[in-house]
């Protein structure tokens, strides 16, 4: 089973996806936020966070890249000065821009995914992740 974090200021979102990765049964959500500042507490350990047997470092991030305070771009950035090794990333953004896309890879992202509607976007997720998983280098 892979643990898995959901950061989007949307809570249906969170929660459509909550739902669709839980029933796989193949992946366990550890945490969610709704900002990039509760994602990089959760992810630093800070706080009551650093009990990692309660609260461990996720397999994968879905991390929306609009948000408020910080960022998407700004989590990627701070990942990447800490290198979680064998944590994906998949960006979840509406926009289709090809400097958001290329951007967002260059600070680390793993995959993609252009927002739509919530099902189809959690069925491309979890085929993303179903190939993620076959690849060395992801935690289990």
């Amino acid at each position: 089973m892979y643990n898995v974090m959901i950061v989007d200021d949307s809570e249906d979102q969170r929660l459509l996806l909550r739902n669709k990765l839980g029933s796989t049964g193949l992946f366990r959500i550890v945490s969610e936020a709704g900002d990039g500042e509760g994602a990089i507490d959760y992810l630093g350990g800070v706080d009551c966070f650093s009990n990692r047997q309660m609260f461990p470092v996720p397999d994968v991030v879905l991390l929306d890249l609009r948000m408020p305070r910080v960022d998407g771009f700004e989590v990627l950035t701070w990942l990447r000065l800490r290198q979680f090794k064998g944590m994906k990333v998949i960006v979840l953004s509406t926009s289709e821009l090809e400097e958001d896309i290329a951007k967002a890879k260059n600070h680390g992202a793993d995959a993609y995914v252009v927002k739509g509607p919530m099902n189809e976007v959690a069925a491309e997720i979890l085929e993303i992740l179903m190939g993620l998983a076959k690849r060395p280098g992801l935690r289990r």
